[in-house]
């Protein structure tokens, strides 16, 4: 769905990478990470999907192989239509976000398509720019001791994070209106590394 953005966060003290418009910066003490993408101008399609509502997902993260333990994230963004007409996306268009171990299926974000940031409403757009804001709960998820970190076994690798942005299906029909939309701002992964795989 969209365009993938796919960078991988190798561990390393400082780490910057570009990909389609979307930048990383990696940097930690010791085994704690922090991750932050930066979206700059980053345009990719909307894609309508089984006539239900359209999304945009990008993969942004590969965690390293091993124990880690997810400490929070935090998603500050905006969207709006680039090219295209309002029959594909409304200048008043409504979705949700979340930030998922898989991708997004619209209309709705469950399980693991929000298990790292639940699914937020976004409000609706002025002029089509939606401001999309969303965090991580204090705990994440229901882990074993109250308020800890989730803690994930990565050690046969695979595990990735997806920035989930579904469009509701009242806000336009970009399967029959293509439309590219361009999206600006951050998202900030926290996590730290407990073992290596």
């Amino acid at each position: 769905m969209g365009a993938q953005v796919t960078l991988s966060a190798a561990l390393t003290s400082t780490l910057y990478q570009r990909k389609n418009m979307v930048y990383l910066r990696e940097t930690g003490y010791g085994n704690r990470r922090r991750a932050l993408f930066t979206f700059n101008n980053f345009s990719t399609p909307l894609v309508m999907t089984g006539g239900v509502g359209a999304a945009v997902v990008p993969q942004l993260l590969d965690f390293p192989d091993g124990l880690f333990n997810f400490e929070g994230a935090v998603i500050n963004l905006t969207m709006s239509r680039l090219t295209g007409l309002a029959a594909g996306l409304s200048d008043t268009w409504t979705g949700l976000v979340g930030l998922g171990s898989t991708v997004g299926i619209p209309a709705a974000l469950t399980t693991t398509e929000q298990d790292y940031v639940p699914s937020t409403v976004i409000s609706a757009a002025v002029a089509s720019l939606g401001t999309i804001q969303a965090r991580s709960v204090t705990p994440p998820a229901v882990p074993a001791v109250a308020g800890a970190p989730v803690q994930y076994d990565n050690t046969a690798g695979g595990r990735k994070a997806f920035l989930n942005i579904l469009v509701d299906l009242a806000s336009g029909d970009s399967g029959a209106n293509p439309v590219t939309v361009q999206i600006n701002g951050t998202v900030n992964v926290l996590y730290t590394v407990l073992s290596h795989g």
